[in-house]
């Protein structure tokens, strides 16, 4: 049998008699339950399960079994290449470089006579704008 509870209310009013019957059903319910005894040991595991893949594959009209066992090649020939994408983004600047071996010395240093004739002529030029 079931163990139904009551719905119990305070006072004579609320319809809520102590009797040896209630009393004996409460003490009833409790030893039903008892006499269940302890939870006992967990089961053995079952066996394992599907693998969970498509055991086919169709696509256009051709099918692939996906067992191990091999299908047919459903790729074509490769296509014609494709234009030029454009170009990309400059990268990120890198760190600096080892410095160079030194150079060869060079000449002695002063300007040939017509490279310091052309200079001389153009500080000229540059004073007299200036007194202008």
């Amino acid at each position: 049998m079931a163990f139904e509870p009551d719905y119990w209310k305070n006072g004579e009013s609320g319809g809520t008699p102590i009797t040896a019957a209630e009393l004996n059903r409460i003490e009833e319910a409790g030893a039903a339950k008892a006499a269940q005894g302890p939870k006992g040991d967990p089961g053995a595991d079952g066996q394992d399960g599907a693998d969970g893949h498509s055991p086919e594959i169709t696509w256009d009209g051709t099918t692939i079994i996906v067992d191990g066992v091999d299908g047919p090649d459903l790729q074509g020939p490769q296509g014609p290449k494709g234009d030029a994408g454009a170009d990309g983004e400059d990268g990120a600047q890198g760190p600096k470089g080892d410095p160079g071996a030194d150079g060869q010395d060079g000449a002695d240093g002063f300007p040939t006579e017509s490279q310091w004739n052309d200079l001389v002529a153009r500080v000229d030029a540059l004073e007299a704008a200036a007194e202008a």
